[in-house]
């Protein structure tokens, strides 16, 4: 059997004011540090508060000029359209208009006229397909995300057929 030789006591009393005084010395330095880490905190977020406020600053000017510019742009462009009536070309390269009871001459060049009778250009060269049932219940589901890769690939598929 083990036999303890001594008691255990404690042997040392440490004076209550020398505890009290270790206590206040610790919390002094604990409350520097605080206080200097915030320091430091405060200083940053300032910076950054600064740094961000100037970038909006010069965004919104950018903006503004933005503005003014497309304002000038449509008010130009509003001007040089209103005397001219739009032109639709069909993929031939005539006007619609001209096409209306030139149906042999162009099924003479080999060309079907009611192939090309719905797919009309306007003056900037865009093209309007035909209205199809299909074309309007694809583009009621072009909206959703989930399919917007099969899409492109339809539509890929198509400028290349198109060609």
């Amino acid at each position: 059997m083990y036999q303890v030789k001594q008691p255990f006591t404690f042997s040392q009393e440490t004076n209550p004011a020398q505890t009290g005084e270790k206590v206040d010395v610790a919390l002094k330095k604990y409350m520097e540090e605080q206080r200097l880490i915030t320091k430091n905190l405060y200083e940053k977020l300032d910076h950054m508060f600064g740094d961000l406020s100037s970038k909006f600053g010069s965004l919104s000017t950018y903006v503004q000029k933005l503005e003014v510019q497309i304002a000038q742009t449509a008010e130009a462009a509003k001007k040089q359209n209103e005397g001219k009536k739009k032109k639709m070309s069909l993929r031939t390269g005539t006007n619609r208009r001209d096409t209306v009871g030139n149906q042999e001459e162009l099924t003479r060049e080999g060309l079907k006229a009611s192939h090309y009778k719905d797919d009309v250009r306007d003056d900037h060269g865009a093209t309007t397909p035909p209205q199809d049932p299909l074309n309007r219940r694809m583009e009621k589901l072009k909206g959703s995300f989930a399919l917007q890769p099969l899409f492109t690939t339809i539509e890929r598929k198509r400028r290349s057929q198109a060609k």
